[in-house]
């Protein structure tokens, strides 16, 4: 990895947030060295602040992490090829974007994680600090955030090299990567670390360290059911997604309140476990969102709309750059009088952009805001993790361990009278089969451009097929591993050139 990474504490640029404020504020102010970031309680805080930062930037720029895994799956494909990149067959090591900066935001993460880990315990806490809590709150949020690179890094890239000791020497960072089994029980080994320190959601009361918006013991613990889910290990999932379902601390929103798991109008709120904080958007040095770029079109003062692709796969669809979906159109998927489409999908009473004299081209509307900054950017959070998907994480765990299970089919029906949808039918609910992909079409409609469908085709075995039935798309076998744990076919993204170039250890994955 870039020995940049290893030289940035030398500077350690931290990003302060106001006391005023009760959710976290990554906006950078100043610099402190080393020493002085561990020199009191609350430059431990501002230091901790620094381990969210790269989230910030790694879900929030343009080209970022959500718009390459919705490209990868059948939910989403380019109308412009901007981001051709990001489609099956098209990346390579040098690939510009989330290929790259994925990578690299994670181990920037992991890295000041590992950091404040080894200093914590020469912080000379308060004793109102100790009693509330709080140094065991920073030690969980940074396991919990070190656990969250490495979920991704694994998921994504496959083996990757496992670093858990801070080292100023830059020749430390040079490693081979560990197997996947190893990473994995690292991943589980922090996430366990994180929730058992970890305060509750109810427990951040805006206090300095304790602003909305931190990581929690339900974050830890639904990770960690996603985590099983893919894995396959039920129980564990079952069990782990039980951990927040009984914690009592979420709950769904109600139909008229579901816009506001998405557009901003309610951040952190009663059905979120966690998401990345943007909210400096009048400052232009603190992070924003560009989730609005990614997905819509808007209206920039002085500017004609502006569009830049994520149109929603659509079988009726006839465009230049889309020939077709195989039949497994998003916009298809739909149940009449569904609640949730309207929320998650429109088309903003414009003609096509692409070519008026066709349909209204469908795009997603989760993130929509109607006041976007002039280049499009917002502060509105991504989702991460959402009590609806850790329902139905439970939900699937549960049918695998019996199926038909009734309570697995409860929490469907749950999700579905919230949309304003009937029960599943008896035959469904009872059948282990069919509750199975009643449970897969729910994870696909209501947590459509969350993040999740990419990893939902690849952990059940499923990616090839759907994406080789939409025409034209061809998943290269030679990048494409049997999962040491599960045996499914598992797709890799490459290394990035750049990090091969500097650690001569690293060893490209195949087919790249």
């Amino acid at each position: 990895m870039k020995k940049i990474f290893y030289f940035i504490f030398t500077v350690f640029l931290f990003f302060v947030h106001s006391c005023t404020r009760q959710t976290i504020d990554l906006q950078p102010q100043g610099q402190l060295t080393i020493d002085g970031s561990f020199s009191s309680g609350d430059n431990a805080i501002l230091s901790l602040n620094g381990v969210y930062r790269p989230f910030s930037d790694m879900f929030g720029f343009i080209q970022g992490l959500p718009i390459a895994l919705e490209i990868k799956s059948d939910d989403a494909f380019d109308a412009f090829d901007r981001t051709a990149p990001y489609k099956i067959n098209s990346e390579t090591p040098e690939t510009p974007g989330a290929l790259i900066a994925t990578w690299q935001q994670c181990y920037v993460a992991i890295q000041r994680a590992n950091l404040l880990l080894s200093k914590l315990n020469d912080v000379p806490f308060t004793e109102t600090q100790l009693a509330a809590g709080l140094k065991e709150s920073i030690e969980g949020q940074a396991f919990f955030l070190r656990g969250l690179a490495y979920y991704y890094l694994v998921n994504l890239y496959g083996g990757v090299p496992l670093i858990t000791e801070y080292s100023d020497d830059p020749e430390a960072s040079q490693i081979a990567q560990s197997p996947i089994v190893d990473v994995i029980a690292q991943i589980k080994s922090d996430l366990n670390a994180a929730a058992a320190k970890l305060p509750l959601k109810s427990q951040l009361t805006g206090g300095n360290g304790f602003e909305q918006g931190r990581a929690t013991k339900g974050a830890a613990y639904a990770l960690l059911a996603e985590l099983h889910l893919i894995l396959e290990e039920w129980q564990e999932a079952a069990d782990a997604a039980n951990s927040v379902i009984t914690s009592n601390e979420y709950s769904l929103r109600s139909t008229a309140d579901y816009a506001k798991n998405f557009q901003g109008l309610d951040e952190n709120g009663l059905e979120s476990i966690f998401e990345i904080q943007y909210g400096n958007e009048l400052s232009p040095n603190g992070p924003t969102s560009e989730l609005m770029i990614y997905y819509t079109v808007f209206q920039a003062p002085g500017a004609v709309n502006a569009y830049f692709g994520g149109p929603v796969t659509n079988d009726d669809a006839d465009l230049p750059s889309y020939k077709g979906t195989g039949g497994n159109g998003l916009l298809q998927e739909w149940e009449p009088n569904d609640l949730r489409k309207n929320v998650a999908l429109g088309t903003y009473g414009i003609p096509n952009p692409i070519d008026p004299a066709k349909p209204d081209l469908w795009l997603p509307m989760k993130f929509y805001t109607p006041s976007p900054n002039i280049d499009g950017s917002t502060a509105i959070n991504y989702v991460v993790l959402r009590y609806a998907r850790t329902l139905l994480t439970r939900a699937e765990a549960l049918n695998e361990l019996n199926g038909g299970d009734a309570t697995a089919a409860g929490i469907v029906n749950e999700i579905r009278d919230r949309a304003g949808l009937d029960p599943l039918a008896p035959g469904v609910a009872s059948d282990q089969a069919q509750l199975r992909e009643a449970i897969w079409k729910e994870r696909r409609l209501e947590l459509c451009y969350e993040g999740t469908r990419y990893f939902d085709l690849l952990r059940t075995g499923r990616y090839i097929p759907i994406m080789e039935n939409m025409v034209g798309i061809t998943v290269p076998r030679s990048r494409v591993i049997a999962h040491p744990v599960t045996g499914k076919d598992w797709y890799l993204w490459p290394i990035p050139q750049i990090e091969m170039d500097i650690n001569p250890n690293i060893q490209q994955n195949s087919g790249y």
